[in-house]
């Protein structure tokens, strides 16, 4: 029912009608005795939802509690680590057979609290924060002046490393040094092979293939599928690394320093996921 509600006054009027209840009304010899039963009529005052939707309070109040961003996305804040994330799951078309792609958008503050001088420090192409699920190999190098070229910040040849991030789970592959095989250090039952001659762009054309525990083939860094024409994936990202010392790539390339840089994929993305019954997705 309507109500004023005076603020300045601090005073609240309803007219309300009453309705007299035969069953509860004193009988003519309680009337007229030395007193009429009393009966009270207990009423309580109470809150209409804000935002005026039913006409009981003023129209765009609003309120202040919290709200989702959106009912299909997901969104998470506090914790030990401070950081706000939400993601955003994108819904793809499927497949005609075999493995479907999963697209996701994902937002962390704490990637971007992370950065400091010495970190890789470029924006990604959906923004500041935001990151698209990948999957890739990636291989770290140092830089000369740690090597003992004092001033020279080029990079340079460590050692042999890579770490592998699939499906959202990173983990460090590990070489065997007496048979050069590869393996994740969780040893989870993949199989892991680094190949060489992909038209990648790096100087020996290194690529890699992951076979899961279930029998799916991941490829990594091809570039150029089989029966490409023209069509390339840009799946390999290259810089400028020296070998200088003996047994390293590039040291064999000249005798001077500056002549001992090749060319050295830092980065070798997904191309293709391939299931067992040999249906690929790229």
């Amino acid at each position: 029912m309507k109500s004023s509600n005076e603020i300045r006054r601090q005073s609240l009027s309803v007219t309300v009608p009453l309705k007299a209840d035969p069953a509860v009304l004193p009988s003519k010899r309680e009337a007229a005795g030395s007193g009429a039963a009393s009966k009270a009529t207990v009423m309580a005052v109470t809150a209409a939802p804000a935002g005026g939707g039913s006409g009981q309070s003023p129209a765009g109040t609003g309120d202040y509690s919290a709200t989702s961003l959106s009912p299909s996305s997901a969104w998470q804040a506090g914790g030990s680590s401070g950081s706000f994330t939400w993601s955003y799951d994108f819904t793809m078309p499927p497949a005609a057979a075999g493995p479907a792609p999963s697209l996701s958008l994902a937002y962390d503050s704490g990637a971007v609290d992370g950065r400091t001088s010495t970190t890789n420090n470029q924006g990604s192409p959906v923004g500041e924060g935001f990151a698209l699920n990948e999957s890739y190999i990636e291989r770290s190098y140092g830089s000369c002046d740690d090597d003992g070229h004092d001033g020279v910040f080029d990079l340079c040849w460590k050692f042999d490393n890579a770490r592998l991030v699939l499906n959202g789970k990173a983990t460090q592959l590990v070489k065997d040094d007496k048979t050069g095989d590869w393996r994740l250090a969780d040893d989870d039952a993949s199989k892991v092979t680094r190949s060489s001659g992909a038209d990648n762009g790096d100087d020996n054309g290194e690529y890699w293939t992951i076979v899961t525990g279930d029998g799916t083939k991941y490829v990594f860094g091809l570039n150029k599928l089989d029966g490409a024409d023209t069509q390339r994936t840009d799946s390999t990202w290259t810089t400028p690394v020296f070998g200088d010392d003996s047994g390293e790539p590039g040291y064999t390339a000249g005798s001077t320093f500056a002549d001992r840089s090749v060319s050295q994929a830092w980065r070798w993305n997904l191309d293709y996921v391939e299931d067992t019954r040999g249906n690929a997705a790229t």
